[in-house]
């Protein structure tokens, strides 16, 4: 072919000037999407999905797909999920590869992945996990903090005390870091101790056929009323007793102090009709035949045994006989030892004296002790017997004082009658062998056929 043969003609084509071309007119993408939608398509889920995700499911009746993992691990967790998650634990017929792996990257899937891992492998906790991630460095630390405030917390001391306790490790050399030095960080140490042992009393009392309760009232430091509830019970024949919680009931009526102790109960999971004893005091909201918590707690379990305490018993009891004895000697001698503990811890200028009056005397220094209490006895009998070997110390400084001293003139009065120190005398002798008896049924492992052999006994 020459080349005059390759020519071909142009309309408008001009020597030296380039035609414009018109490109071939071709649809739009909207037009080509329009064509597209036009022909419908059915999917459907594939088999080979399934390869490498042993979390995804299909139900063929219904036509949907669905994440085993996820419904496990935030079946009870649904508010906390957002609306796609939750179709995948009701299941989705979206059949595409796009939305699978856009669940299979969301951070609910990632974290039920590990749940699953863990529980399928056995692994420890992520608890566990982050223990063992410690340093002995950091273990070591970490113990020292947690002692500080389990002893805080035993001696009933501010969480402020345990910020000084932590520089005085740091004075004695210890290395002890400088994080969690402060009394918030002690509060959250307190917090997880509490719920470690709260877990441990679950366990046994989940573990455990019955249990017991014993529940006592008192007051905080701003005057609220508080209900201290121990539960007891038996496991594998050792006895355990355990601190539940600390109620605050409405009030002191019984109503309220029941309505308290369900409540509580409920909290830890444990079943009413477990409960086969409660111990209390002698109060008539707590022991009122008609209206009283254990009348309350029988409306519940019938078989239940109402007891009342053994230590409170034999407090009123001999608190009682020595009152309708000899009732005036008495009200004497308690005036005297009550008067003695308040006149002395109460002023410190007396108590200075005393101990002033303990060293010319050359004598032990022992200041009188409150007599009252909610241990009766043994409080009586350890205030006679200072009484009794301080008693030159006390007289005399009481004699000093009672010139210029009204409350130390009566008391002088009463401590050189020789009828109140000889009724003190036989009252000792009286309370002593009941003082045995009392510190006996305070212990924690004293048992009721314990107590039967001790009283025949005493």
């Amino acid at each position: 072919m020459s080349f005059f043969d390759r020519l071909k003609y142009v309309e408008g084509a001009r020597p030296g000037i380039n035609i414009k071309r018109k490109a071939p007119k071709t649809a739009s993408k909207t037009e080509k999407d329009a064509e597209y939608d036009k022909v419908k398509r059915s999917r459907s889920f594939q088999e080979h999905w399934k390869n490498g995700r042993p979390w995804l499911e299909y139900e063929e009746t219904e036509g949907k797909m669905s994440c085993s993992y996820c419904r496990e691990h935030w079946g009870e967790k649904l508010d906390s999920l957002n609306v796609q998650a939750k179709l995948w634990i009701s299941g989705t017929s979206n059949f595409k590869v796009d939305s699978l792996k856009t669940h299979e990257g969301s951070k609910f899937h990632v974290d039920s992945s590990k749940a699953a891992q863990t529980k399928n492998s056995n692994q420890p906790s992520p608890a566990s996990v982050a223990i063992r991630q410690l340093n002995a460095t950091q273990l070591y630390k970490l113990n020292i903090r947690f002692r500080n405030v389990h002893a805080v917390s035993k001696l009933d001391k501010s969480f402020k005390d345990y910020v000084w306790l932590c520089k005085l490790d740091k004075a004695k050399g210890l290395d002890i870091g400088n994080t969690y030095e402060n009394d918030k960080a002690g509060r959250t140490f307190a917090r997880y101790i509490a719920k470690v042992e709260s877990d441990k009393t679950v366990q046994i009392l989940n573990y455990a056929d019955f249990c017991s309760i014993s529940i006592d009232g008192a007051t905080d430091s701003g005057g609220m009323e508080q209900e201290s509830l121990y539960v007891h019970t038996c496991v594998d024949g050792v006895k355990q007793q355990r601190f539940l919680q600390f109620l605050n009931p409405k009030s002191t009526s019984s109503q309220d102090i029941y309505q308290s102790i369900i409540d509580c109960l409920e909290e830890f999971k444990i079943n009413p009709k477990k409960v086969i004893g409660i111990t209390t005091d002698g109060a008539s909201n707590m022991m009122g035949i008609r209206n009283g918590v254990c009348t309350l707690m029988k409306t519940i379990s019938p078989d239940i045994i109402p007891i009342h305490c053994l230590a409170h018993r034999l407090e009123l009891g001999i608190k009682d006989a020595v009152k309708h004895t000899m009732s005036k000697s008495y009200d004497r001698a308690m005036t005297m030892l009550i008067g003695l503990y308040y006149f002395y811890s109460k002023s410190p200028k007396q108590k200075k004296e005393l101990k002033s009056m303990f060293e010319v005397l050359d004598m032990t220094c022992s200041i009188p002790t409150r007599v009252d209490g909610t241990r009766w006895v043994p409080h009586t009998v350890k205030a006679i017997n200072i009484f009794r070997r301080s008693y030159a110390a006390i007289t005399s400084q009481l004699d000093n004082a009672s010139h210029k001293n009204p409350k130390a003139e009566g008391l002088a009065k009463l401590a050189h009658d020789a009828n109140v120190v000889a009724y003190l005398l036989m009252l000792k002798d009286i309370l002593a062998p009941v003082t045995k008896l009392s510190l006996y049924l305070q212990r924690e492992d004293t048992t009721l056929g314990d107590a039967l052999v001790m009283v025949d006994s005493t």
